[in-house]
Parts: C-alpha cells; sequence; structure tokens
C-alpha cells in the first residue's frame, strides 16, 4: 500500500513539474519575435500618466532563450527567462555591467501580458520612485508595425523590419524605407 502511495506521490509531483514549465515556456513563447518600446507609464512627482516613446528600444526573442537589444551599446546580446511573471535578462558580454541590474548582474521586470503588447515594471537596478512601466509593442519583418494614429506603417518600423538580422543599424536592404514605400505604391498603382 505504501508502495502505491509512493507512485501516485511521485506521479503527482511530475505532473506539477511539466505544468510549471509548460506555463513558462508559455510565456517564452509568448515573447518570441521583434517588440519595440512605445510607451511609458511614468510620473513627475503627481499622478501617473501614459507618454510615447519615439524610437525607443528594440529587443527581440527568440525561442532559444536568448535576446538581442539596443538599449546599449556596449552589449547588444543576453539570455533571458521568465517566472512566476518575472522577466529576467542577462547581458552575456565580457567586462558589461549594466547600469539597470541587481548584484548578481541580472536585469528583472515584472511582466504583464495585454492583448498584443506587454508591460514591464522595473524591479531591479535604479527604481522609478514613483513607479513606471514600459509598454512593448510587436514588430513584424514582413508586415511593418502600425502607428497608432494613422493605422499605416510607420517610416521607423520600415526601416528596422527590413534589416538583414546581424547588420548594424543604418543598414538597409532595397535602399532604405523610401524605396521600400515607392515600391508599395508602385504595385498598388
Amino acid at each position: 500500500m505504501n508502495l502505491k502511495l509512493s507512485i501516485i506521490a511521485l506521479l503527482f509531483m511530475f505532473i506539477g513539474c511539466d505544468t510549471e514549465n509548460e506555463t513558462q515556456n508559455e510565456s517564452e513563447a509568448l515573447l518570441n519575435g521583434n517588440w519595440q518600446n512605445t510607451e511609458a507609464f511614468i510620473s513627475s512627482g503627481g499622478p501617473q500618466y501614459w507618454i510615447e516613446i519615439e524610437d525607443g528600444e528594440e529587443i527581440q526573442f527568440l525561442s532559444n532563450g536568448t535576446f538581442s537589444s539596443n538599449r546599449y551599446t556596449e552589449c547588444t546580446r543576453g539570455t533571458f527567462s521568465i517566472e512566476d511573471s518575472t522577466l529576467t535578462l542577462k547581458y552575456v558580454c565580457p567586462d558589461f555591467e549594466p547600469t539597470a541590474a541587481n548584484e548578481d548582474g541580472l536585469i528583472t521586470y515584472s511582466i504583464a501580458y495585454e492583448s498584443k503588447t506587454f508591460l514591464l515594471t522595473p524591479t531591479s537596478g535604479p527604481i522609478c520612485t514613483e513607479g513606471c512601466s514600459y509598454k512593448y509593442q510587436k514588430v513584424n519583418y514582413l508586415g511593418a508595425s502600425l502607428s497608432a494614429d494613422k493605422g499605416r506603417p510607420t517610416r521607423h518600423s520600415l526601416e528596422t523590419n527590413f534589416q538583414f538580422r546581424g547588420k548594424p543599424r543604418g543598414i538597409k536592404p532595397f535602399g532604405g524605407a523610401n524605396k521600400i514605400i515607392k515600391i508599395i505604391q508602385s504595385s498598388k498603382s
């Protein structure tokens, strides 16, 4: 009888671990792709309010647990994980210490998902006194992100969406956004 109970208990432990890993993997899968910081929820000593961010940080999350970002010029890559609604970023460049890192060298955020965006609230490094959050919107390489006010692709999204991976910012295949816009306009005529 004790053997049966032990086997059942072990079975429940394995099922519980699998469910936790599946939830964690689902959260990480939601992040896969390219994102851009488009808004910030800040306060200047009074009530908090949303402001638009022009040319905000761009970050790409890959399914293998790595990311690349243009937040720091000294280091643009690292690893990430999500556990209990906490996003952890670890930059992997030698001798690089990000300003927002905790004593373990990790940058942590509380993460909340919305329909097509996610919110990051810093939990490491210098934290906003009155609180702050950052909204990231998905950017698609094949379908440029839409500007919030006009429903059209933005020039910035066209420039970044058609970059070759691994190339420095500013190198734009097809001659940059203007030629792409002309090609798109020509094909609609």
